[in-house]
């Protein structure tokens, strides 16, 4: 405060002595600003751009996501590398498919096998056809709906339960259809009657909770028409303004990427990477048109300094033909001409360098590896396993998130269909815990081993240890424990008839092998000999 009122000039004091309050404001204020200024994020400059977001999730987003959808979708459909980068988004978030496991308990706390064994194979009879058009397999919906979510910012899927026009797989009167971003329109943010509000097509309480959600009864890119829609007051009025029905938020999950709070909308997850994905393309369009181009022989004749004139014009004004071919020899060039070929310089020697570092921009922004992305997998085992946990907490999210948004939603009201429609027997479930009725064990993308030996090693370590089951290993790996115990079960009582003798079976003590390691570099800390030296003959 000393030092701002030291630098009072003659006009702060006059306003002072006539206006002592608006004098004492200007002061409170230059304090202000003064504070303000002490951080270099707030300046600004000729030499930096002081560039702001003003406005709350929504009004932000309802300049610019519809733009940016399209945009995303025109890379996917045109630009290799962005295709690309979604692909590694879906398959570490997805995989084939994202598996459910039934963990339902009977009351006294043991697994209803019987119970999870019916649900899984009549949740796996319905994921062969789980969509209202019966064209897609549940796996192939989970990847359509994770590329749409990372690509256009969200998607919708609308549930219909024992609707009569519908020819369900099973006996289960479940199905799900999937809903591009378009088919919730964009609207304006509308304030109705009853005290909610329209945010972006969904219906919204005082408390930001979906309610309902505004769907065109079809595509708007079908329709051929673009539809502007006005402030209304009542919902009926909107609704036939967008030609569309009123779907109760119930009935429809919403898969959505979003990076603030309040935000109702998706945004793709481009957003942040498309301007550097453009560029990138163009100048690899650049590079490749120039390499094609050199790629043509080119010749061309110079000229000495020393031809006269009359020489130079008489050349240049008479056409000339020169043969190519091989072993040629032209005696028909001037005195001081000469032929060089034209040198190509294309494709240049920094794309490789320039690709690798842009791809790792890219992956950056959208959080996946930079390995997967730029496809380049140079690199020690360290490194390669330094990044490999890095991006395991990335995937593991988005896979979550996947979860959360949509697949335990729908094992959850299969089971609850397949109850109220009596599709199951009431003996699976008599005796089952009804609070567990509706758990699950979901498992993505199986994880790879990048040093089997090792890694099975210490999973077996943690398993004997009592720190992971076999069960938990098995899902990690993309297994189902029934199916494979079933399968070692099977295996073993094959092998017990023919009289074969195998080490994975723990009767068979003889034999087994010991599958502890010890790594070649284990040295102590002071002279690089092994850790545990053999013992000399004094010391026996």
């Amino acid at each position: 405060m000393s030092d701002v009122q030291l630098r009072r000039t003659l006009l702060d004091r006059m306003i002072e002595s006539l206006a002592p309050v608006w004098g004492a404001r200007r002061q409170a204020a230059r304090v202000q600003l003064t504070a303000v200024r002490q951080y270099e994020a707030a300046k600004q400059g000729r030499e930096r751009r002081n560039d702001q977001s003003f406005g709350s999730a929504d009004r932000v987003l309802h300049q610019g996501f519809e733009i940016i959808r399209n945009r995303a979708r025109y890379a996917d459909e045109n630009h290799d590398l962005a295709s690309g980068v979604l692909d590694v988004l879906v398959d570490h978030t997805v995989g084939t498919a994202i598996t459910t496991h039934p963990m339902a308990r009977l009351r006294d706390g043991s697994m209803a096998a019987d119970f999870n064994k019916w649900m899984t194979e009549h949740f796996e009879i319905w994921s062969e056809r789980c969509d209202v058009s019966q064209q897609l397999t549940y796996g192939d919906a989970q990847r359509l709906l994770a590329r749409s979510k990372f690509r256009d910012g969200e998607a919708f899927v609308r549930e219909y339960i024992g609707s009569a026009d519908i020819d369900y797989p099973t006996k289960v009167p479940y199905a799900i259809q999937l809903l591009e971003s378009d088919m919730v329109p964009n609207t304006q943010m509308v304030e109705l009657e009853n005290g909610d509000r329209v945010r972006h097509g969904v219906v919204v309480d005082a408390y930001g909770k979906p309610k309902q959600y505004l769907v065109f009864n079809e595509h708007p890119g079908d329709m051929l028409s673009t539809m502007g829609l006005n402030v209304v007051g009542n919902l009926e009025s909107l609704i036939r303004s967008i030609d569309g029905q009123l779907i109760d938020a119930d009935m429809i999950m919403h898969p959505r990427c979003v990076k603030r709070i309040g935000q109702t909308r998706g945004l793709s997850v481009l957003h942040n990477v498309l301007n550097r994905l453009e560029d990138l393309k163009d100048y690899e369009d650049a590079e490749r048109l120039a390499a094609k181009l050199g790629a043509y022989m080119a010749l061309q004749i110079t000229k000495s300094s020393d031809l006269t004139q009359e020489n130079s014009s008489k050349n240049s004004i008479e056409p000339r033909t020169l043969r190519f071919m091989p072993g040629v020899v032209w005696d028909n060039l001037s005195p001081g001409e000469k032929v060089e070929v034209l040198e190509n310089k294309r494709p240049s020697n920094n794309i490789p360098w320039f690709r690798d570092t842009m791809m790792a921009g890219v992956a950056s922004g959208v959080g996946a590896g930079k390995s997967s992305v730029s496809k380049n997998y140079n690199g020690t085992y360290s490194a390669q396993r330094q990044e490999l946990k890095e991006q395991e907490i990335h995937y593991a999210v988005a896979t979550d998130r996947m979860v959360g948004e949509v697949i335990r939603r729908v094992y959850r009201r299969f089971v609850q269909v397949a109850i109220m429609s009596r599709a199951i027997p009431r003996r699976y479930y008599r005796n089952v815990d009804q609070s567990t009725l509706l758990q699950a064990a979901f498992r993505g993308r199986s994880v790879a081993y990048i040093d089997p030996v090792k890694e099975i090693e210490h999973e077996i370590r943690a398993v004997q240890a009592g720190f992971r089951s076999k069960r938990s290993v098995i899902m990690q790996h993309g297994g189902d424990p029934e199916q494979v115990e079933a399968e070692i079960k099977a295996e073993r009582e094959r092998e017990e008839e023919d009289g074969i003798v195998n080490t994975s079976n723990p009767k068979n003590k003889v034999g087994v092998l010991d599958v502890t390691t010890t790594d070649e570099d284990d040295t102590d800390d002071t002279g690089g000999e092994p850790a545990n030296p053999p013992a000399s003959d004094e010391e026996e």
